[in-house]
């Protein structure tokens, strides 16, 4: 299962497109309440989370997030999300230490998305030319 923690309805339903032509066996789930998603992880086997950075409405709530969603599942693969264009080295160095697995610039982009799934997780995704000449 994969889950995504946004505020943004529009940007949680590109995602949940863009993965539906991909990750054709994993199911999607998309939230704009942390509450909600929390205890979703805590009750379901959730492999990859997107989070929004600018999920709450302090800087520190991402970082609250990603710490609760690390006390639920240790091992889960967290993919920070933000409007930059860049990341800030603060946030960089915040990402490091708590282990998330790629950064992706919003609007997102399907070549982008389909890379930072390889990169994490090795599966075997087809190539992008392939899945345009479908």
């Amino acid at each position: 299962m994969i889950v995504a923690l946004d505020k943004d309805r529009q940007s949680n339903e590109k995602l949940g497109s863009m993965l539906k032509q991909t990750m054709i066996n994993h199911k999607y789930r998309y939230f704009t309440s942390i509450s909600e998603c929390i205890d979703f992880v805590s009750n379901f086997e959730v492999s990859l989370v997107f989070l929004s950075k600018d999920i709450g409405h302090h800087p520190y709530d991402v970082q609250i997030v990603c710490h609760k969603l690390r006390k639920i599942k240790s091992d889960i693969d967290i993919i920070l999300m933000g409007n930059d264009d860049k990341l800030n080295s603060s946030m960089a160095l915040w990402s490091l230490k708590n282990r998330c697995s790629d950064y992706l610039c919003k609007p997102l982009e399907y070549e982008k998305l389909i890379s930072s799934l390889r990169n994490i997780w090795f599966n075997p995704i087809p190539e992008l030319d392939d899945l345009i000449s479908l």
